[in-house]
């Protein structure tokens, strides 16, 4: 990346959490061994990847926005931030809804070398940084599968999927 430019993630979870994360608006790391937070930035982007499970693909379910750098949060209210410390605000840019099958992007990805396995180069890390050519694509898929909804929506109606 250039100076003054800001990175791009591959943010890897489930439905259900992505549905949680988007409630408490922060994304949230969980703690292994002595690795820190991935080094995710004020004003990086995060493409929402939703892992494969209980007979769904996987998909891309939407773009956020780093509001600050993840840091450890010293409350405990819960299971979730006991699991969870690392935190950091984001914005929900768009979302997609139904979520974007992600398979038909496997070819067009630079940092999945060995198309046939894929998935391998999806597993280990919560977060992936991405090159400008892969997030471009995939932003731009979110952002047309976004933009179709709105379209189709009538006047009045509440747009909590529309790209800022």
């Amino acid at each position: 990346m250039v100076a003054g430019e800001h990175s791009c993630w591959l943010l890897l979870t489930t439905r259900s959490y992505w549905a949680n994360l988007q409630a408490i608006r922060e994304w949230a790391f969980a703690k292994r061994g002595n690795r820190g937070p991935p080094r995710i930035a004020e004003e990086d982007t995060g493409i929402v990847y939703l892992r494969a499970e209980y007979g769904q693909v996987s998909a891309l379910g939407g773009i956020i926005e780093f509001q600050e750098s993840p840091s450890e949060r010293t409350r405990t209210e819960s299971i979730f931030d006991r699991l969870y410390p690392i935190r950091a605000k984001i914005r929900i840019l768009g979302i997609s809804d139904p979520p974007i099958p992600f398979k038909p992007f496997v070819n067009q990805m630079s940092f999945i070398r060995n198309k046939s396995n894929w998935g391998m180069h999806l597993q280990g890390n919560a977060a992936r940084r991405l090159d400008k050519w892969d997030c471009t694509v995939l932003t731009h898929a979110i952002q047309a599968s976004t933009r179709r909804e709105n379209n189709a929506r009538t006047e009045g109606t509440e747009d909590k999927h529309r790209m800022r």
